[in-house]
């Protein structure tokens, strides 16, 4: 029986022959080992781009965020310019009180009855000059149907509001309506004035209105 037993010069022989004749090294013992630092890139292990699923869900939430913020643009445009019309509404109508109480002023400035002009019931137009009140016609406010009301009329010169056509005017979307009528409950020395302010546009219909008692200075 023949053993072999490996020299720790065998390597080397072969080793220093190969250099003498011009061959390249050749290490039959060596050991091939993985390189501890080596790491294997992540963008390699997926996979580039977007799917069409990824695509239509980015796609959509986008829609919802623009959508979101359309309407609530939409939405404040809306308010403010029904806030708006409402604050004029809110005008004529204190307006329309003020001119019931000049005409008890000046009666009893003038020394005449307290409520002449506003004994008898009734709808009525009525400018912010007028010294008196204009009765409706039957049909004024019939069936609560505005389009039967007069549009009162703005004049850029004075920014006041009015029923006369001169020209000048532009006709606005309100409608003004008061009403007297004698509660019973103050001896006949007080009057309702109701006054209503009505306007219609494109967010629909609306109406604005006043109730207040007035008196009789004496009373």
């Amino acid at each position: 029986m023949i053993f072999i037993k490996k020299s720790k010069h065998l390597n080397e022989g072969f080793q220093t022959r190969g250099r003498k004749r011009g061959v390249p090294t050749l290490n039959l013992f060596a050991r091939s080992e993985t390189p501890k630092n080596f790491v294997v890139p992540l963008s390699s292990l997926t996979n580039k781009g977007f799917t069409l699923i990824e695509v239509i869900i980015t796609l959509f939430l986008l829609f919802v965020g623009i959508s979101g913020s359309f309407l609530l643009i939409y939405r404040l445009l809306t308010m403010s310019e029904i806030n708006n019309s409402r604050l004029i509404a809110a005008n004529l109508a204190q307006e329309g009180v003020e001119i019931v109480k000049n005409i008890r002023d000046s009666n009893w400035i003038e020394e005449i009855d307290w409520d002449a002009g506003l004994e008898n019931d009734g709808d009525y137009e009525v400018a912010y000059d007028s010294v008196g009140l204009d009765l409706c016609s039957a049909t004024c406010f019939t069936d609560h149907d505005i389009n039967n009301l007069w549009p009162l009329n703005i004049h850029p010169a004075s920014n006041f509001y009015d029923y006369v056509s001169d020209g000048s005017e532009i006709e606005t979307k309100f409608k003004r309506m008061i009403t007297i009528s004698h509660p019973g409950d103050c001896d006949d020395n007080c009057v309702k004035a109701t006054v209503a302010v009505y306007w219609q546009d494109r967010w629909g219909d609306f109406e604005f209105i006043i109730e207040e008692d007035i008196y009789n200075w004496d009373y």
